[in-house]
């Protein structure tokens, strides 16, 4: 150790001097683990785009694409060929897996007939009837609901809003009503507003803030989060033909147990 200039100077081995240099420099400028991603923006074409857990056409489906979406994805390596042409498939990071770019296209494609459209009904044979379509397109959603209870309260109307896809997820949000009204012939409606049967029918279809749907391919259908559990931890079975669980229940107007089923969103309409 040397005194110079008034400072004292120190000779370190080198591989120390190299080793203290690199702790310096991942401690003041961090380096990202994952290399930064060269998304780009397309749009599907088609009337539903299935996403699979692996770019194969065989593998297992984990989400779906209504036509019209504008997504950000990252082309893969792997390709197929069609028409002596390569086909590539690309990653889709909101739901972690991958679509099949032949369904894809630079440009928004014109609003026309394509659209996915999902079920969903609950109701007994006592006192309920719950019916919901939801169609979905161009990152729009149109929820209809018609519900029939016993007693003259039947309500039917359009809720419509926004979706997008956020860490696995469907996020259906902004529902407002269109075209709400009460159907039922002997049920005085004129007081009631807007605002008030568009709370309803809100209320009626368990909607509270935004809707976040989960795709399970068990079920091949759109659930809240837990709905799968905790319907089979309260003793209802899963009717997967029906897209619903069911269980029997007493009913107020009859002796006997009446079916009752509470269904999920799925690509087939199905009714009691």
């Amino acid at each position: 150790m040397k005194m110079i200039s008034g400072f004292f100077h120190v000779r370190l081995p080198k591989p120390l001097a190299i080793a203290l240099l690199f702790y310096f420099f991942i401690t003041h400028y961090p380096v990202s683990s994952e290399p930064e991603r060269k998304l780009q923006t397309l749009f599907v074409t088609a009337d539903v785009l299935n996403v699979r857990i692996r770019p194969d056409k065989k593998s297992d489906k984990i989400g779906i694409l209504p036509f019209g979406s504008k997504i950000q994805v990252e082309r893969a390596q792997t390709f197929e060929i069609q028409n002596g042409a390569k086909i590539y498939w690309y990653y889709f990071p909101e739901i972690n897996g991958y679509v099949f770019s032949d369904f894809l296209s630079e440009t928004e494609p014109a609003l026309g007939k394509k659209k996915a459209v999902l079920y969903k009904f609950y109701g007994d044979r006592c006192a309920l009837y719950n019916k919901q379509r939801m169609t979905l397109y161009a990152n729009t959603v149109d929820l209809y609901i018609d519900q029939q209870e016993e007693g003259g309260s039947c309500s039917t109307g359009l809720l419509r809003g926004k979706y997008t896809f956020r860490q696995n997820a469907l996020v259906i949000s902004g529902l407002k009503g269109m075209g709400l009204k009460d159907h039922c012939p002997s049920f005085d409606d004129n007081k009631t507003s807007i605002q008030e049967l568009e709370k309803r029918l809100l209320t009626i279809s368990k909607i509270k803030g935004d809707l976040i749907l989960y795709y399970d391919p068990v079920l091949d259908g759109f659930v809240t989060e837990n709905f799968a559990q905790d319907m089979t931890s309260n003793g209802w079975k899963i009717n997967k033909s029906k897209c619903s669980f069911e269980k029997y229940s007493e009913c107020k107007y009859s002796e006997k147990l009446i079916l009752e089923s509470e269904g999920y969103f799925c690509f087939t309409e199905h009714s009691l």
